[in-house]
């Protein structure tokens, strides 16, 4: 009994080193210096659902006539300001340069109510409206500043992206196209959303050694915690998105340039494309882990993987916005 004892308080000290490696690992990444902005960081709340969400947006100064709304939703136990860190505050340099307003919201205990079904955080247990919270987020942005609510793109990490994903299949009529990044769609067996059959562009961001959500696919595990389920592969869940679209024909794929060969991982991209249906793009991050590609905000690699540093995720997600939905180029 004395040995168990002194086992289970190794465990549990071993678990409490492991918290706290992950405390400071969101200090580290989420503690960046912003840059040189035009613009100012909002605060504002909305009423949805029975719930006062809470979400913070970079007004840009001169705001564009039907501006695009772009939402970054943040992964697991994070906030709005977190995730803004986290993809460098790219999107704001992004809103500065091109006119965009991104939005930054936090989600119900900090998390999303993802398609996952036996996910044992609040925001799943409860089934919370998150579709009913970015829709009241659209209708006071549209209400308030000179956005178009009709063009909307939605990114997010890990359980954001996941998030990302319950719209593109619930709710394809409120975004105009999806980004998510370290995220697998579930299997279907474990996923209690319901699949609208509607297409809309999507482009997919996965690191192959990422220790959190399975490259391969397979059960997603966090410090243990298994109840998110399983995940179908990377690949798997790029390809239902081109089903989906109705793509036939084979895609086409390309090695990206490796700008930074100290970075241990490179870019590859295929992409489904043809007149008349929704582009799907994949990236596969090979030697990438559960972060955001940047040049700028680097992530802990003993913690979450390498981070890739040959592309700049939000760049290519707005290239990506731009091409899917006729945005236009520089603002005059």
């Amino acid at each position: 009994m004395v040995r168990l004892l002194k086992w289970l308080a190794a465990a549990l000290g071993i678990l409490v080193l492991v918290g706290l490696g992950m405390a400071a690992f969101m200090y580290m990444s989420f503690r960046i210096t912003p840059p040189s902005l035009q613009g100012e960081l909002r605060h504002a709340d909305v009423l949805a659902a029975g719930i006062s969400w809470k979400f913070d947006y970079y007004l840009t100064d001169d705001l564009p006539m039907d501006a695009p709304i772009v939402f970054v939703l943040h992964g697991s136990g994070m906030n709005g300001s977190q995730i803004r860190a986290v993809y460098g505050y790219h999107f704001d340099l992004l809103a500065d340069e091109y006119g965009l307003l991104p939005v930054y919201p936090t989600g119900f205990d900090k998390h999303w109510n993802d398609c996952r079904d036996g996910a044992d955080y609040e925001a799943n247990v409860r089934d919370v409206d998150d579709i009913a919270f970015i829709r009241a987020m659209i209708e006071y942005l549209a209400a308030n500043h000179q956005v178009n609510p009709e063009r909307v793109l939605v990114t997010g990490l890990s359980n954001g992206g996941q998030m990302a994903y319950r719209l593109a299949l619930e709710a394809p009529e409120l975004v105009t196209a999806i980004a998510p990044i370290a995220a697998g769609l579930p299997v279907l067996e474990e996923s209690n959303c319901r699949a609208s059959g509607k297409s809309i562009p999507v482009a997919i961001i996965n690191g192959t050694d990422d220790p959190v959500n399975p490259y391969e696919g397979g059960p997603v595990s966090i410090l243990g915690n298994d109840s998110r389920g399983r995940v179908n592969s990377s690949a798997a869940t790029a390809q239902y998105f081109a089903d989906l679209a109705g793509h036939t024909g084979a895609a086409e794929s390309r090695h990206l340039p490796d700008t930074d060969t100290d970075d241990s991982s490179t870019v590859e991209v295929t992409v489904w494309s043809a007149p008349g249906l929704d582009e799907v793009r994949h990236y596969r991050i090979v030697g990438g882990g559960h972060t955001v590609p940047s040049r700028t905000a680097t992530m802990p690699a003993f913690l979450v993987g390498p981070t890739n540093a040959d592309i700049e995720a939000a760049d290519e997600i707005w290239a990506f916005f731009q091409r899917v939905s006729a945005v236009a180029g520089e603002r005059p």
